[in-house]
């Protein structure tokens, strides 16, 4: 169950890696086990985390909290 996943720490629900061009939008696809398990849930906050790298190889690391109400 997800609920006693997430009480020892963050849980993955999806992954995504791509070359994306500056100012576009990419969406990322919930795993078949998240999906099932967060139907339930009226609200879930998930930790979105981003990491850019440019072609020079300088690495920038940004950090969202959103909630997400079904």
């Amino acid at each position: 169950m997800l609920s006693q996943r997430a009480a020892r720490g963050y849980v993955v629900v999806g992954r995504l890696r791509r070359s994306v061009l500056a100012g576009s939008t990419t969406t990322v696809r919930l795993t078949s086990a998240a999906r099932r398990a967060l139907r339930p849930a009226r609200k879930v906050t998930l930790r979105l985390k981003t990491v850019a790298t440019d072609a020079a190889g300088n690495r920038r690391q940004r950090v969202r909290t959103i909630t997400v109400r079904s």
